[in-house]
């Protein structure tokens, strides 16, 4: 049975009818999300987090990549004719030399071609070094990698090779296709102790082979979260936070690089000054080339777009969001935003998601709009959560021809993972339970051209330590 939450705050009626979920591979009658299929159970002593990275091509056809915890082993799942498979192995890490992985991500071409991108680290073996004259033991440096992995259509395994050169720290990888089926990857790469880091970039033409590693910005501050977005005909930004150093004027920066129609990365470009740290940000681009960039500052939510190409100050002044007109946001209160998400349309369009509180009552909201390529309000609701002493963050995902959008979050209150999505005909629908979740874990979302979308999430078993991968999928 479907359990449907009544919203807290509405501010445009939903003509979105009542939908029961069906069985996978079932033609629906009308829009819902499929009954949840079990993708892999994992073994962990720690309550585990969701790492999982969701595509979707045209047909509905999914492929979820994630990393099991316990063993680093890169598993992924794929969802042909409606059907969730058993997850696999993708890349298997050495155990003899102590090899990690991270940052799994995956995009899918067109014909159903699944790209995906890992970090993997093997740490560096003792060995001889001289030290003040003296022949010591001495770990050497670690070996790490950015590793693209494709598998083909009609594959049944995964060709794997280096994306970068081999550094001491890589990590952060990302990568993102275009509606052409051009793809673009990224990390973050530091050479050797001593050097800066670097944002390196790798870009695959449709039809070609993939560039050489080209450095797009470096650095002796600290980066952190890193997105990477990409539009049409070339156009792509990669956005990051950075600590700046004492005696400037805000101690962290949202910066940007720009790529522009020629494949010319621009010079580095402020977005935002922060008086104190972010601890998410997000990226968007729509087909013509505009970005929009979406992080947290000091307990609210933050929008900027960039409102024009190759000009010095192409950022807009940082716009706070609110669930409602007047809401103030800060440490205090009496209102805090958490943990926002970001997805844009090939039109322009955003949808954005937050968890937020009141506290003056206590209580706690999913926030969700959609946002107008000009900046107007399109659609704004919220509902109950009971995150507990957790986190209920939300996820959000848009499909590029902007015909449903969907935000999930599990409930740690219920432990119920809810997706909700909106038409632009229907505006939200009421948010449905498609399976339990995993306490203090995200729903992770992914949609492609068109109508579909897909979710996969965590739960707990009836065994203690083990829990499963979850997969659901929506049918336009």
């Amino acid at each position: 049975m479907i359990t449907i939450f009544k919203k807290s705050t509405v501010t445009i009626f939903s003509l979105f009818a009542f939908f029961s979920l069906t069985s996978a591979g079932v033609a629906s009658a009308a829009p819902s999300w499929t009954n949840p299929a079990s993708l892999t159970t994992v073994t962990l002593f720690n309550l585990p987090t969701n790492s999982a990275s969701v595509a979707v091509g045209p047909n509905g056809d999914s492929v979820a990549v994630w990393i099991n915890e316990s063993n680093y082993v890169v598993q992924y799942a794929q969802r042909k004719n409606g059907v969730w498979s058993a997850a696999k192995a993708l890349y298997t890490p050495s155990a003899t030399k102590n090899e990690t992985t991270s940052s799994a991500h995956v995009v899918m071409k067109a014909d159903g071609t699944a790209l995906a991108i890992i970090a993997t680290t093997t740490p560096g073996v003792l060995q001889y070094c001289v030290s003040g004259g003296r022949v010591v033991r001495c770990l050497g440096p670690s070996k790490s990698f950015a590793k693209i992995a494709t598998l083909a259509v009609g594959a049944t395994a995964w060709t794997k090779a280096n994306l970068s050169a081999q550094g001491i720290l890589v990590d952060d990888t990302q990568i993102a296709i275009d509606a052409s089926d051009n793809v673009l990857a990224s990390w973050r790469y530091l050479q050797s102790a001593g050097l800066q880091t670097q944002f390196q970039t790798a870009n695959q033409p449709v039809g070609g082979a993939w560039s050489s590693p080209q450095t797009v910005y470096s650095s002796a501050n600290g980066l952190s979260f890193p997105n990477l977005s990409l539009g049409a005909s070339g156009h792509a930004l990669l956005a990051w936070q950075e600590k700046l150093i004492a005696g400037s004027i805000t101690p962290f920066a949202i910066r940007a690089v720009y790529r522009d129609s020629t494949g010319v990365w621009s010079p580095v470009e402020d977005a935002a000054g922060l008086s104190s740290q972010s601890w998410t940000l997000r990226s968007g681009m729509d087909a013509t080339g505009l970005a929009t960039l979406l992080w947290d500052n000091n307990y609210s939510v933050q929008l900027s777009r960039r409102t024009a190409i190759n000009i010095s100050s192409p950022w807009s002044v940082a716009e706070t969001l609110t669930s409602v007109p007047g809401t103030q946001y800060g440490y205090s209160g009496p209102f805090a935003a958490y943990a926002p998400d970001l997805a844009v349309s090939a039109s322009g369009d955003v949808l954005v998601g937050w968890l937020e509180s009141d506290t003056t009552s206590g209580l706690w909201t999913i926030e969700a709009q959609m946002l107008s390529a000009a900046g107007t309000v399109q659609a704004t609701t919220s509902w109950s959560v009971d995150p507990q002493t957790g986190s209920s963050y939300p996820s959000v995902t848009l499909s590029k021809d902007g015909s449903v959008g969907s935000i999930a979050w599990v409930d740690n209150g219920t432990s119920n993972a809810n997706v909700a999505s909106f038409t632009p005909a229907s505006g939200w629908g009421q948010p449905l339970v498609i399976g339990t979740g995993l306490w203090d874990s995200q729903v992770a979302l992914g949609s492609g051209l068109n109508a579909n979308a897909s979710a996969v999430w965590l739960t707990n078993t009836a065994t203690e330590f083990k829990y499963k991968y979850m997969g659901s999928s929506y049918l336009p």
